[in-house]
């Protein structure tokens, strides 16, 4: 997406995370300000920006990408349905497969 500046082209993507990628930057380019929401976690409230049909979680995680917690809500799927680990710290991610 960054070498062809087509955020645009994965707006509508059935894969989320590209699709809250791409919402995402729509925002920024935007000088209007979207919706907004909060979503109430474990570790406290988290904001995102919606404008699109992006995944409220997935698209707070990507938002919220500085935050070591909840950028892990962008890979809320990968998660729930693989039943992986996924661990984040300031530099990497991690992952392990639950037995």
């Amino acid at each position: 997406m960054m070498q062809n500046k087509n955020f645009g082209k994965y707006f509508n993507s059935a894969d989320q995370l590209l699709s809250a990628i791409s919402e995402s930057y729509k925002i920024l380019e935007n000088e209007r300000v979207p919706l907004t929401g909060i979503i109430k976690t474990n570790y406290g409230s988290v904001s995102f920006c919606k404008r699109g049909n992006s995944d409220e979680y997935i698209l707070s995680g990507v938002q919220n990408y500085n935050n070591t917690v909840y950028r892990l809500l962008a890979f809320k799927k990968c998660y729930k349905k693989q039943k992986l680990n996924i661990y984040s710290s300031s530099n990497f991610f991690r992952q392990h497969v639950k037995t």
